[in-house]
């Protein structure tokens, strides 16, 4: 049964198997249940990979990690996992994405809000031009709405523990940084095929001009997977002295290191995000995915795309019927130039204040939500 308001909720708990840059998108909606429930026990249920969003989110008391193909161990340590959720007792679920509705009946939970996904959404076109072009914070926000709380601060909430800090001081330390600015790289993405990959010689031309106008040191993110394209940065010619970090760190320690950068250049993808809600000058390099739904949220950031729109243009859940949508043919990140992502980088850095047609300054739009 759906949530009603008024109702004294104690034990929530939120359904959060999402990827990375959705969890930090949904902090907004955490805080405003905080705040309509400040004695209740909030409990987080996450998968390994976007644990560390929310493991120092005041918002949240517990995280509960869900097993993956990884983790498996049998169907009888499954059937035991929901049964430890039905054993305490929640009495209100929060499912914060349309595939996982089914925990909170299996779990016991007699109350529930959803996603308020629109009717058949995977085979109707869905003419709401509000839910095609709002942002997926914005929808996250949406799920709250049958509560009738409002929601004043849509802010995302990443914070750093003193424990982060501390590794990223030392790490820097022992990789010889010596004061120069850190320009952190993540030329990877695993969403969409690699399609959000924008080319590893055009994010080496952008770090090479920059690099002969002030000293930098370059930072590559990502996992194991992204490790080749990191290094066919730096053999396309790169400033001298880079850190690559990729496969060798935590989600936690990613985050920890990223909030010491000077400026983040990504694809639209987790550490994008991730830079930007800790507030580092970002900027994002945009083709196949909508730019309304899923631009980065922080007072300094910059989005770019390419001059040839992408067919597929992927969107928000229930924005465009599964049989409607068009592949990526990687024309529109090809359309990318470097030199529009340079200018971003510089006005970040040194606030030239130039912009090009396809570059778009969305401080102020983030500021004003």
């Amino acid at each position: 049964m759906e949530a009603i308001p008024g109702e004294p909720y104690r034990r929530i708990l939120l359904i959060l198997l999402a990827p990375i840059g959705d969890t930090l998108f949904a902090t907004p909606a955490i805080r405003a249940l905080r705040q309509a429930y400040p004695d209740a026990l909030i409990s987080a249920l996450v998968f390994p990979t976007n644990r560390a969003v929310l493991e120092n989110n005041p918002d949240v008391d517990e995280l509960i990690v869900h097993p993956t193909r990884e983790s498996w161990a049998g169907l009888r340590k499954a059937i035991r996992f929901y049964l430890e959720r039905r054993a305490e007792r929640y009495d209100l679920a929060v499912h914060m994405a349309p595939f996982h509705d089914y925990y909170g009946p299996v779990a016991g939970i007699p109350r529930r809000l959803t996603l308020p996904c629109p009717w058949l959404f995977w085979l109707l076109p869905h003419r709401n031009r509000r839910w095609r072009l709002q942002h997926a914070r914005d929808h996250y926000v949406d799920v709250l709405r049958p509560l009738g709380l409002p929601v004043d601060d849509r802010r995302l909430v990443l914070k750093i523990s003193g424990r982060q800090e501390a590794f990223a001081e030392r790490y820097l330390a022992e990789q010889g940084h010596e004061g120069e600015l850190l320009l952190g790289i993540h030329a990877g993405g695993a969403g969409l095929q690699g399609m959000k990959r924008w080319a590893p010689e055009r994010f080496a031309r952008v770090a090479r001009e920059l690099g002969e106008e002030v000293p930098l040191r370059l930072v590559f993110f990502g996992g194991e997977q992204d490790r080749a394209l990191s290094q066919a940065i730096v053999q396309a010619g790169v400033p001298n002295g880079h850190i690559d970090t990729c496969g060798q760190l935590s989600l936690s320690q990613a985050i920890g290191l990223l909030s010491r950068l000077d400026l983040f250049i990504g694809n639209d993808s987790g550490p994008l995000h991730l830079a930007a809600a800790l507030g580092v000058p970002a900027v994002g390099v945009y083709g196949p995915t909508n730019i309304m739904n899923f631009h980065p949220i922080g007072q300094r950031v910059r989005v770019v795309w390419g001059a040839v729109p992408c067919p597929a243009n992927y969107g928000f859940v229930g924005t465009r019927s599964l049989w409607a949508r068009q592949e990526c043919r990687g024309e529109c990140l090809a359309s990318v130039e470097p030199a529009q992502v340079l200018e971003a980088a510089r006005d970040l850095l040194f606030g030239s204040g130039r912009w090009g047609a396809r570059t778009l300054d969305l401080s102020d739009v983030n500021a004003a939500l």
